[in-house]
């Protein structure tokens, strides 16, 4: 019921103060550090608690992240069957390039992420179905778009998509040199 981050804080502080063990308090203190960019505060409020939640697993994951060690955040999240841990699992498997194992775990989710990870894996029928689903008219998503029906031989759809992805300069560098659009004489 707290207005802000900053009084939000004080309250789950005040909680674990009194209740040393409690998940919820400790979890939550943890996710504020962590949107604070303070990841070892973070890992020590969660240390403090002796059981730990599906949820605090998941946010003990993220810690590790902030400190690049995607390893143990891996270890962290490989048994949680927590919708949100399954999906920063899937993300963590494609930063390590294990692509069908990240496929197969964002492939429930349907977004823009799952997408990427079909056309990983060359599942472009899937990815479109995806993609066309998704109200997303961000340049990456666009990409992703032109990826997918360059893939599928629609020329003239993929030159579309690229056109709007091609607003972000980094995407229209990228699409220069991009074999998908090359091969099919695709240019931004």
């Amino acid at each position: 019921l707290a207005e802000g981050d900053d009084r939000k804080m004080e309250v789950y502080q005040t909680i674990t103060h009194y209740f040393p063990q409690s998940q919820v308090a400790a979890n939550n203190t943890a996710v504020l550090y962590l949107r604070q960019d303070r990841p070892e505060e973070a890992r020590k409020v969660l240390e403090r608690v002796k059981d730990f939640s599906p949820e605090m697993l998941n946010t003990m994951a993220a810690t590790y992240v902030y400190r690049d060690d995607y390893e143990r955040a891996v270890e962290l999240l490989q048994d949680v069957q927590l919708p949100e841990a399954r999906y920063n699992l899937g993300l963590l498997k494609a930063k390590q390039r294990k692509l069908q194992e990240a496929y197969e775990l964002l492939r429930p989710f349907g977004d823009l992420n799952s997408a990427i990870a079909a056309l990983s894996v060359r599942q472009d029928e899937e990815a479109k179905a995806m993609l066309d689903k998704l109200d997303d008219p961000s340049p990456r998503a666009e990409y992703a778009r032109a990826i997918a029906c360059a893939r599928l031989g629609d020329t003239a759809a993929a030159r579309e998509h690229l056109e709007k992805a091609c607003a972000d300069e980094s995407l229209a560098r990228r699409a220069a040199t991009d074999p998908e659009f090359i091969a099919n004489h695709i240019q931004p």
